[in-house]
Order: C-alpha cells, then sequence, then structure tokens
C-alpha cells in the first residue's frame, strides 16, 4: 500500500506520495518534515515487528544526514529499546571505532549510547583477516536475520555504501570488502542482504547533494526520474522498485536550505 506507517499528521505536509513499480515514494517539504515522518515510520515498525515476534532486528546506515532523523528516534520513548538488535551496515577498512570518522562509531554515538539497544553489531574494519570478518557477521547475520533496513540513497544512485562500480543485485555474499570508484575501501553488507529485510526505510535529503547536481533541476525529481528508468546496475538504488514494502523518502531542494 502507498501510505505511510504511523506517519499521522506528517501527511500534512506531504508535496507528494507516488509509486514507482513496487517502491513507496514519499516527498516532503523540508528536512524536518521527512525527518519526523521518517521517525515515525521506523519506530511503528520496531514497535509491530516486536509485538509479532518479541524482538526486531534493524540495519543502519551511518551518513552523516542521519544526525537529526536519530535524534528524534532516540527520543521515543515508547519504542522497546531493550528488544531491539541493531547492525551497523559497514565500516572502512583499516579503521576501528575510535576513529572519528568511523561509521560503527558514528552510530554508537548518536543511537546506541542513548538508548538502551539489546544488541549491537558492527564489522570490524581493523581487522587484519577482514575474510573472517566477513564469514563470521554473515554468519550472524542468518542467525539473526535483519527485519528493517535504515539506509541512504546518495546523488549518483548508490544504496547505502554500494555504488555502481560494486553493483550485483544477485552477489552470492551477504558481507564483502569493496573498493569504491572514490577509492574508499570498505567492509559492507551487500545489495542482497539489505534486499531481504521485510521493510526497507531509504531516505535522500536534498541538502546532501551538490550544488553542480541540483543546478540540473530539483534533485527530488532527478531521483524519482532515475527511478523510472528501470532496474540497473549503473543506478544501485533502482533495485528498491521491485521490493514489496520499501519506502524512499525525499524532501524539496526549495527548502533544503
Amino acid at each position: 500500500m502507498n501510505h505511510l506507517t504511523g506517519a499521522g499528521s506528517n501527511q500534512d505536509r506531504l508535496i507528494e506520495s507516488t509509486r514507482i513499480d513496487l517502491l513507496n515514494v514519499h516527498i516532503f517539504e523540508s528536512a524536518e518534515d521527512l525527518e519526523s515522518a521518517l521517525t515515525e515510520s521506523i519506530a511503528s515498525e520496531i514497535i509491530k515487528i516486536v509485538a509479532e515476534k518479541g524482538h526486531a532486528t534493524g540495519i543502519f546506515s551511518s551518513a552523516s544526514e542521519f544526525d537529526g532523523l536519530l535524534h528524534k528516534l532516540t527520543l521515543r520513548a515508547d519504542i522497546p529499546w531493550t528488544r531491539l538488535i541493531c547492525y551497523a551496515v559497514g565500516e572502512y577498512v583499516g579503521m576501528d571505532e575510535d576513529s572519528p570518522r568511523s561509521l560503527r562509531r558514528y552510530l554508537i554515538e548518536r543511537l546506541v549510547s542513548r538508548v538502551p539497544i539489546a544488541e549491537f553489531h558492527g564489522l570490524r574494519g581493523e581487522a587484519s583477516n577482514l575474510a573472517a570478518v566477513c564469514s563470521n557477521f554473515a554468519s550472524l547475520l542468518e542467525s539473526r536475520p535483519p527485519d528493517f533496513a535504515v539506509i541512504d540513497l546518495d546523488q549518483a544512485g548508490g544504496l547505502s555504501l554500494i555504488d555502481a562500480k560494486n553493483c550485483d543485485f544477485n552477489d552470492p555474499a551477504p558481507v564483502r570488502v569493496i573498493e569504491r570508484s572514490d577509492g574508499q575501501a570498505l567492509i559492507t553488507m551487500t545489495l542482497p542482504t539489505l534486499i531481504k529485510c521485510r521493510t526497507i526505510f531509504a531516505s535522500a535529503f536534498a541538502s546532501a547533494f551538490t550544488s553542480a547536481f541540483a543546478s540540473a533541476g530539483d534533485p527530488e525529481k532527478t531521483v524519482v526520474e532515475s527511478l523510472k528508468q528501470g532496474i540497473r546496475p549503473q543506478y544501485p538504488a533502482s533495485i528498491l522498485t521491485t521490493h514489496p514494502c520499501a519506502h524512499l523518502f525525499l524532501n524539496s531542494q526549495r527548502t533544503a536550505n
């Protein structure tokens, strides 16, 4: 269904809600509106899953644009945090969680240390044997499969840490080491791991798009048009259009600043 789970009054601030194949797309007036609606949807999903099975397991990206979202989530006393298992989607190779740029540290500081989460699992980018890290984490994912994912979409259509260079919609590995087109080496969950989640909450904040990209038109409209061009590895996020319960949250460039 093309609706926002538990969004409530935030629907009043929707510019548009549409569908691209199976993907539900919601465009809001501002980043604040996007964060509020996304917070409500994630909270409702966690509450529902815990009511169904006693616990919930989620994947979280570490996008800097998630600062406001994570802050709003930590203020939600109705979320059964002690029943939530949290995964970080990836980590830079060679980086430990004490580094200021660590993707694990980002989530620890903004989410894990602020609420009583049951378990937090991150990928050890500093490990000497990354193949073993991938294997062990794959086993963990198999034993405790994630129910939902909170991930970001970048201006090139990358989904979380996966860019076009590393896009494999049928990747047999749940976790692998990649080198992105920008030269960054990461250990990350693969697209099939993300897509296996029963619910996906993806977002792209207009403020994260470069001025050069924005000058070509409203970023939110460009994202929508790109997703309408079919599933293709050049645009990893296009796989979202095949998911039966995926939501993409966007906000208008007009109010991004």
